[in-house]
């Protein structure tokens, strides 16, 4: 099973189960409602943390993110919407801080929200480090009906495997807002730089386009990785120039010259 859809499978039981039990009413064609001022405050607190992170590395923030994801400020349909950019986030942080993975474990296993409970676990066992399993093994203890997960997906690095699909695409996106290394955005701009099939140009392969459009030309680093490997040969070079016009090209160099300019700081 692909990378892509096993993290899909996992993430659909709670989404399915609630579906089961609440099924959809005659107004589902309505016009959805308005987000509250908690569920908006909240995203865009989420939001923030995440996108600057990677800036000055802070696990106390952490914490506070957990417990933001798990409250019931934002719906479902929401984290199922930024579930992969939050695993590939958490897969990283939590490599990095086993120290604090027992610390985050208990506010995982007090989320208010089944389902960001869920995607957590699921970040656990991607992490697959000695305490993330210690965790996994004591949240199935709390939680019996934590799915059991295909072991050869244990231990993913994001940077290496093959973009398939958007969740692997946005879980690259999510790890390097967490780490700030670009070996991610580089395997989305691959991803980015696939030629047309005779079907024309794959979803995956407009996502991912799409994606760097919006992130590279407003952060430096990744515009300076980009336009890096675009020049490394004449047959990099070409596909870029074929899957970018020339006014996008030179935004990226625009922002590219910043990162030569001024080092990024994270906000106050």
């Amino acid at each position: 099973m692909r990378f892509s859809a096993c993290l899909m499978l996992g993430l659909s039981i709670a989404a399915f189960a609630a579906r089961a039990e609440n099924p959809p009413d005659a107004n589902a064609g309505q016009q959805p409602a308005q987000p509250s001022a908690a569920e908006t405050a909240a995203v865009e607190k989420a939001d923030r943390i995440v996108t600057t992170y990677y800036l000055s590395p802070n696990p106390d923030k952490i914490a506070e993110l957990i417990e933001i994801y798990g409250d019931d400020a934002i719906p479902e349909e929401k984290l199922c919407a930024v579930a992969a950019p939050m695993i590939g986030f958490f897969v990283e942080v939590f490599r990095a801080n086993s120290n604090r993975i027992p610390e985050w474990r208990r506010q995982i296993a007090s989320s208010k929200s089944q389902y960001a409970r869920l995607v957590l676990y699921t970040t656990l066992f991607y992490a697959d480090t000695g305490a993330t399993r210690a965790a996994m093994v004591e949240l199935r203890k709390q939680f019996p009906e934590l799915p059991e997960l295909a072991q050869e997906h244990q231990n993913v690095d994001f940077a290496s495997i093959n973009i398939d699909g958007s969740n692997t695409l946005y879980a690259c996106w999510g790890a390097f807002f967490a780490t700030g290394d670009t070996r991610f955005p580089l395997a989305v701009l691959r991803c980015a730089l696939r030629m047309p099939t005779k079907d024309g140009i794959s979803p995956s392969v407009q996502a991912a386009r799409a994606s760097i459009i919006s992130i590279a030309g407003k952060t430096p680093v990744v515009a300076k990785a980009i336009m890096a490997y675009s020049g490394e040969n004449a047959a990099q070079q070409a596909a870029f120039e074929a899957a970018f016009p020339p006014d996008v090209r030179r935004k990226f160099d625009d922002a590219a010259a910043k990162a030569e300019d001024a080092p990024e700081k994270s906000e106050p």
